[in-house]
């Protein structure tokens, strides 16, 4: 296999192999690899997650079961007991597009 790199990547690559940690370039995109293959699996396992809450959610609401809180106050009470972080409300709030989350501050490290 032969593969083609930017010279931003490809110094990066030198780099880890000169720190001593890795042996060869070889090590170095096979850990990359393996990280991105994990990653990919837990955002998989998290879109799975979200897709069945969301179900769920739309359940309760047809059953007539919901909050009148808004989005934003149910978010802040989660970041209160520490059930999410104010990431993942951005995060949220990036992939459902809304704009009532602007008010939130990141205050968690």
């Amino acid at each position: 296999m032969n593969i083609s790199l930017t010279a931003p990547l490809e110094a990066l690559i030198h780099e880890k192999v000169s720190s001593g940690f890795y042996n060869n370039a070889s090590e170095v995109v096979r850990e990359a690899l393996r990280i991105m293959h994990e990653r990919d699996q837990r955002d998989a396992a998290k879109l799975e997650r979200l897709r069945t809450e969301a179900a769920n959610g739309f359940e309760s609401m047809d059953r007539g079961e919901f909050s009148k809180k808004s989005v934003g106050q149910i978010f802040d009470e989660a970041i209160r007991k520490k059930e999410v972080s104010c990431v993942e409300v951005y995060a949220t709030a990036f992939a459902l597009g809304r704009r009532e989350f602007g008010r939130h501050r990141r205050t968690d490290s």
